[in-house]
């Protein structure tokens, strides 16, 4: 516990970022943790999904930085997903061109100053009503042709999910991202 090993002003400081709560717990507690930075560096965000069920969180205040965002100067095709898990299954099977959103809403000034040379978006939101508006929005926002994403029925309702049911079919990262 961060708070048993570090000095108190180390603890304050914690509290104001909102990594830990007023009590003193840990507001990632059973979570795994993935840091975001911005563009200069500089820690922009923290997510973290339970580890036991499928829970969000992700810093108090405004949403900084993109996960991936060098993918945005290197290719002119982009995938965006609505979280970072998703984001994150479909880079282990070699998809380097995604980054994430911070939900169905969460496509900040970070991420269109993050567009850079991309022509072309698909948006791969979650197989729902909140993906399926989210993707409509999305797409009227930007500048840029956007294309819709849709994953096979019983697959999941992401792209991790997508991913995880393909590697229990057997397939390897090659052919999950072929299948893709």
């Amino acid at each position: 516990s961060l708070k048993n090993v570090l000095p108190s002003d180390a603890i304050e400081r914690l509290k104001q970022i909102g990594l830990l709560r007023k009590d003193g717990r840990e507001f990632f507690e059973g979570c795994v943790v993935i840091p975001i930075f911005t563009e200069n560096g500089e820690l922009g965000e923290m997510y973290g999904r339970s580890i036991e069920g499928s829970r969000h969180l992700y810093l108090p205040g405004e949403h900084r930085g993109v996960l991936n965002a060098r993918a945005a100067e290197v290719f002119d095709e982009l995938i965006v997903t609505e979280s970072v898990f998703d984001m994150l299954a479909l880079y282990a099977v070699g998809i380097q061109n995604v980054i994430p959103c911070y939900g169905t809403n969460g496509f900040t000034e970070d991420h269109e100053k993050t567009l850079g040379k991309t022509q072309k978006i698909f948006i791969a939101f979650d197989n729902d009503e909140a993906g399926e508006n989210g993707t409509k929005k999305l797409a009227e926002r930007l500048a840029v042709e956007c294309r819709r994403v849709h994953l096979p029925k019983g697959f999941g309702k992401d792209a991790n999910e997508y991913v995880q049911s393909l590697r229990k079919e057997g397939l390897n990262g090659g052919e999950i991202k072929t299948a893709f």
